[in-house]
């Protein structure tokens, strides 16, 4: 189980870099997979997986998918 919240920690930490330096594919495809572990390993409204969530809502609203963006950010709620 450890191993799995370092796994999040790291796909996280990367995703958000990858959308700072302004490569937004990439980010967004880091930030799914870091979803996907957020969905395996913690609960619903577990902190990691909100922020997780927020933050591909962003990436995705920046990529030009507002509708995609709009029903992730529901989901933080």
């Amino acid at each position: 189980m450890r191993g799995n919240c370092w796994a999040l920690e790291g796909t996280f930490l990367l995703g958000g870099t990858l959308y700072e330096t302004g490569n937004l594919a990439e980010a967004e495809r880091v930030q799914r997979r870091a979803l996907e572990l957020a969905r395996t390993i913690t609960g619903p409204r577990d902190p990691w997986r909100l922020n997780v969530l927020q933050d591909l809502a962003v990436t995705v609203g920046a990529r030009g998918r507002d509708g995609e963006a709009e029903r992730l950010r529901r989901e933080v709620l």
